[in-house]
């Protein structure tokens, strides 16, 4: 190890752990962070004019990159500014590292100029907030801080650093941060309990989430959505989980409404909730979501959202990508021709349903095409067809989502990205509009 000054030790922490930019607001009290960066050209520092602007881009940069983003923060005012956007990341799993700089600590009790205790205020919005006392746990929390934001369930952290901790001189060990390997293989027997009803059921649905796309299971979502003829919905789902073109994949509830969320779950005779709450609604309604005699799995890995709001007869603590392809196989196994002749016709009516949804969808665009005022569905459908190729969408579109999305059909993953959080936005299942 070699002596060097925190706020230097800092900054290469962040370099050992593949960290290239910084958003940020600066203030007096981060000004050491600010001045050591100068001497490190490898860190790009995006300079935003207000906290909760600068924390939406860090914000929408790890969604991309699929890592945490790191956030400085001015003081308790700025982190005031950007508590809104940190509950769009908290609510949404967004892996963040946010730090604020604090005046001197023999300062503190002074109550002054940007005082107040921002580890209590950062706290209702992240997974983790603290507050560094010395130079020598600079580095120790930094890590911690990288890697409880990127340990599923993701999402944002925060570290308040005085100055005088920035300004000492300490031993600096600097090694990469020890991330956590989250992909856990589901429990055999509980994959053949949910294969078994799976092959049973008449009517299965899935509901899959966020969840799917961390783990990168869109493609064992569709193999196991064919194998079952079964339709897919969308339900705490912002970064594209599923294929708009997949004939299965019916749309998007759960949000706001909890009719239009029962009047579909209640059809089901099984249902499994993949990498999503069940439900996180804005008007959520007492009654039943559930057939009596359902059978509900829930497979996730945020062990906070399984059974949260309903009972579940198995919840998988796990990797979704692993216990999906773990499902797929057992259905091989159990699957014969009278089964496989049930599941062409279930996967035939659902692929119809969701076609005579769209074309319906579609004449009531085609009567408002030409109204004036400009109807949603013709500014979208225009904006689409301007639409270069390879191009990245971000939907903040809020009441015209569902036009967006009609013309629009996102197909890849990490091509299209809903503002997510509970913050932004609301719309229909598919089909459920006229």
């Amino acid at each position: 190890m070699s002596r060097m000054l925190a706020k230097e030790a800092f900054v290469k922490q962040l370099l050992t752990d593949g960290v290239d930019t910084i958003f940020g607001n600066p203030g007096t009290v981060e000004q050491s962070i600010l001045d050591t960066l100068s001497d490190y050209p490898q860190i790009r520092y995006v300079l935003g004019l207000q906290e909760s602007v600068v924390t939406a881009m860090a914000d929408g940069f790890a969604r991309v990159t699929k890592k945490p983003a790191v956030v400085q923060l001015h003081a308790t005012v700025g982190l005031g500014n950007a508590t809104a956007m940190l509950y769009q990341a908290h609510r949404s799993f967004t892996p963040l590292v946010v730090f604020a700089g604090e005046t001197y600590s023999d300062l503190h009790a002074f109550d002054g100029f940007l005082g107040g205790d921002m580890t209590e205020i950062a706290k209702p919005v992240t997974k983790w907030s603290a507050r560094i006392t010395h130079g020598s746990q600079l580095l120790r929390m930094l890590r911690r801080a990288l890697k409880v934001a990127a340990t599923p369930p993701q999402g944002p952290v925060f570290l308040a650093i005085p100055m005088d901790v920035l300004e000492e001189e300490i031993e600096a060990d600097i090694q990469p941060t020890s991330f956590v390997n989250w992909r856990a293989s589901p429990d055999p027997k509980s994959v053949g309990k949910i294969a078994h009803k799976l092959v049973k059921s008449e009517n299965p649905l899935m509901l899959i989430g966020d969840g799917v796309s961390v783990a990168g299971a869109q493609t064992e979502v569709k193999v196991l959505s064919d194998q079952l003829g079964c339709p897919i919905y969308g339900v705490d789902f912002a970064d594209l989980s599923a294929s708009f073109t997949n004939p299965l994949f019916l749309g998007l509830i759960g949000h706001t409404s909890g009719e239009i969320t029962r009047s579909i779950t209640l059809k089901a005779d099984v249902v499994l909730a993949v990498g999503t709450p069940m439900f996180p609604e804005l008007f959520p309604v007492h009654g039943p979501y559930f057939q009596e005699n359902a059978s509900i799995f829930q497979v996730d890995l945020n062990p906070w959202e399984i059974a949260k709001n309903y009972p579940v007869h198995i919840g998988i603590w796990a990797d979704p990508k692993a216990t999906l392809n773990a499902i797929s196989l057992e259905i091989d196994k159990l699957l014969n021709s009278e089964l496989r002749d049930k599941i062409i016709k279930r996967k035939e009516h659902w692929s119809r349903i969701n076609s005579e949804g769209r074309l319906a969808r579609q004449s009531y665009f085609n009567k408002v095409r030409d109204q004036l005022p400009m109807s949603p569905s013709r500014v979208m459908e225009e904006v689409v067809s301007a639409l270069p190729e390879n191009v990245i969408i971000y939907d903040e579109s809020i009441t015209s989502t569902d036009e967006l999305l009609h013309y629009l059909q996102p197909t890849h993953p990490d091509s299209y990205y809903l503002g997510r959080g509970g913050v932004y936005w609301c719309w229909l299942a598919r089909g459920d509009r006229r």
